[in-house]
């Protein structure tokens, strides 16, 4: 399933413009309050985490209960769910609930009073708890998770599909420049545009880099610690080898031969390996 989030026209010419983002989160509300349950899939900084929390605060703002689960102890998730639901996570005697407990508290509360579940990074949430939000999927919680990969197993298995997809190049230069102009520098935006290919997560990493830059490291010179340390290494590793090849195969050129040509080749692919590719 895929939902299109191409930029409108905002007739309001009094109002800020909306972007593909809010577009989108009004969609998932409305998916999420009709019962059906949601799964983004996108890579590493395009943007889950943050639909995530827009969501949840456009729920929070017309008063309907909402409860996020990040990834942790299962202790630590569901105190947190018992929070954001208003559950006192300690019993009778005021001593904290066990873990079994908590999610006994929490299911028979569940049952009574249906809630929005948004579980960011849900592949990482312990799969106890997995197997719990399997059992509030069943009964009617309508749930929203991420990840940047969609495992066929357990309650993910059940939700449906979504692939997040890139801001537009006119949001990306928006953010360039909205960031830029937080670190106190001034860039064209074209090319990073180009380079951030749609991901905010990235756009907002390459302004950052051109600020450590401006400090005078250059970071596609920086060589990688591996490399470093591993060039001295190498050596080392290759003279110890030679010596206990004469050592031990004594005066057999055939030995000598047979085994320097495989010191060598073995060392030879070590070299390649910790090279850094240019460009």
């Amino acid at each position: 399933m895929k939902l299109s989030t191409k930029t409108r026209e905002n007739t309001d010419t009094n109002s800020n413009k909306k972007t593909t983002r809010d577009y989108l989160v009004e969609k998932v509300c409305n998916l999420l309050k009709n019962g059906h349950s949601l799964y983004f899939l996108g890579e590493s900084g395009l943007g889950k985490s943050n639909v995530c929390e827009m969501v949840a605060q456009k729920l929070k703002s017309e008063g309907l209960p909402v409860a996020t689960l990040s990834p942790g102890t299962a202790k630590e998730i569901l105190i947190g769910v018992a929070e954001d639901l208003g559950i006192d996570p300690n019993d009778e005697n005021d001593k904290p609930m066990t873990t079994t407990a908590l999610r006994k508290e929490l299911t028979e509360h569940l049952r009574v009073r249906s809630c929005f579940l948004i579980c960011d990074n849900l592949p990482q949430i312990p799969v106890g708890l997995r197997l719990w939000l399997d059992k509030l999927y069943v009964l009617g919680q309508p749930i929203l998770g991420t990840g940047k990969n969609k495992p066929e197993k357990d309650v993910i298995f059940k939700l449906i599909k979504l692939n997040l997809e890139p801001l537009t190049d006119e949001e990306i230069t928006v953010l360039i420049n909205k960031t830029a102009s937080s670190l106190g520098i001034k860039i064209n935006p074209q090319k990073l545009v180009q380079e951030a290919n749609g991901n905010p997560g990235l756009a907002i990493k390459l302004v950052k880099e051109i600020v450590v830059s401006n400090e005078g490291i250059d970071l596609k010179k920086a060589e990688p610690e591996h490399k470093k340390w591993f060039a001295l290494d190498r050596w080392i590793v290759l003279l110890i080898a030679m010596l206990a090849l004469f050592r031990y195969a004594g005066k057999d050129p055939l030995l000598v031969i047979g085994g320097s040509a495989m010191i060598l080749s073995r060392f030879g692919s070590q070299v390649v390996r910790y090279t850094p590719k240019k460009g």
